[in-house]
């Protein structure tokens, strides 16, 4: 099922590891909107816990409606991992 929020108001995306992130590792979120235009460009998500990183996403009133993609970047070493989920705004004007 994918979340619905109304265009103009703030989301928290959250991410939760399989385990706390190493030293020097990071995690970005990148965020397309449902025209395939990216608004969001590896931003740093902020660490709450060891393994749990969230991003918050201040949507505005002028931003296209419909469904919107986010990927998590985590990034260890030479390594990344990605995990992507579909959030939908909804234009209520």
């Amino acid at each position: 099922m994918v979340e619905t929020y109304v265009l103009g108001t703030a989301v928290r995306l959250t991410a939760i590891l399989e385990d706390d992130l190493l030293s020097g590792g990071a995690v970005t979120v990148t965020i397309y909107d449902s025209a395939e235009t990216k608004v969001v460009d590896e931003a740093s998500a902020t660490e709450v816990a060891g393994n749990v990183f969230e991003y918050i996403y201040q949507s505005t009133d002028n931003d296209i409606d419909g469904c919107y993609r986010v990927i998590f970047s985590v990034t260890v070493g030479g390594y990344i991992s990605k995990a992507t989920q579909t959030i939908k705004f909804q234009d209520v004007t």
